[in-house]
């Protein structure tokens, strides 16, 4: 058997999803399938992950893209260029999201404790490293000023910084199951979240459900048959 994790990543410019698709071998592997009007600029083979792809975001244009993985390796493709990384330091927990700068100049790290990790222009307005989680962390998402960031957890709880806004989140609403990501609004006045079974639950100004773009695959790892 082997696993099978799915993650959607969003290009507001470019206007499509891109679906990165990680299969976990031996040694670490992920593949980039482009949907829409996305382009694949290229994806990393085995010998240059030590770990799985656990997060990737694209430049506002579309024109490149990252992928972070667990141990914090960020691997770049097409015109996104590489800012740093926190390979070969030890984290307390694994990197669980990533969130590109507006300029595509920039990018921050979140680790699953909640931890934050700025890189080029993006600038760190804090983070919930020292704070105890009910439930850890799993996205990221800029503010559309790039001057702020949300953090989701597992359970739906949304943390704001710097200009980011509260707009709602997922505990006392009833939900059943996990939240894995968010999509925003693009003038940052609310968000949607996504749900692990590809349900969409919109807050703020955001009227996005369940769209026929998505994916109806869960979200979490699956098993498939080797």
């Amino acid at each position: 058997m082997r696993t099978v994790s799915k993650m959607w990543i969003l290009s507001l410019v470019a206007a499509t999803l891109a679906l990165l698709v990680v299969v976990s071998t031996p040694a670490a592997a992920a593949k980039v399938e482009a949907v829409g009007g996305a382009i694949a600029y290229g994806q990393p083979d085995s010998s240059s992950l030590t770990s799985q792809v656990e997060a990737m975001v694209s430049k506002a244009d579309g024109s490149g893209y990252w992928m972070a993985t667990q141990t914090g390796t960020v691997v770049n493709f097409g015109q996104a260029l590489h800012f740093g990384d926190m390979s070969g330091t030890q984290l307390n927990q694994p990197i669980a999201g990533m969130a590109a700068t507006p300029t595509g100049n920039g990018y921050w790290l979140v680790a699953a404790d909640g931890g934050v990790f700025s890189f080029g222009d993006a600038p760190f307005y804090g983070s919930m490293g020292a704070v105890t989680l009910n439930r850890p962390i799993v996205a990221m998402l800029p503010s559309d000023s790039g001057r702020g960031y949300w953090l989701l957890a597992e359970d739906g709880g949304i943390f704001t910084f710097g200009d980011a806004g509260f707009f709602g989140s997922g505990p006392g609403k009833g939900y059943g199951g996990l939240f894995v990501g968010m999509i925003p609004v693009t003038d940052g006045r609310g968000y949607s979240l996504v749900h692990s079974d590809g349900r969409i639950s919109p807050f703020g100004i955001s009227t996005l459900h369940n769209d026929p773009v998505c994916d109806p695959w869960p979200l979490l790892p699956c098993r498939l048959p080797v």
